[in-house]
């Protein structure tokens, strides 16, 4: 099985831009809801980044599996 990767840089960069501008944004003078919002994004980012890891990750193991059992 093949899975299409095209989509799934934007889905990080995303996900990592937001959450970048909701920390970049915090100060000493943040307000409860601004510190929950930055980290929010910040939880968003981190469940994206990994689930973009396990399709690539899982990708990867597709496609070398033929390869290991043809060495075998």
């Amino acid at each position: 099985m093949t899975i299409a990767l095209n989509g799934l840089v934007n889905t990080v960069g995303g996900a990592e831009n937001a959450a970048s501008t909701a920390v970049n944004g915090l100060g000493a003078n943040s307000t409860a809801a601004e510190l929950t919002q930055a980290s929010l994004r910040m939880n968003q980012y981190q469940i994206v980044a990994t689930a973009v890891s396990a399709i690539i990750k899982s990708d990867s193991e597709a496609k070398s599996a033929p390869a290991r059992a043809i060495s075998r």
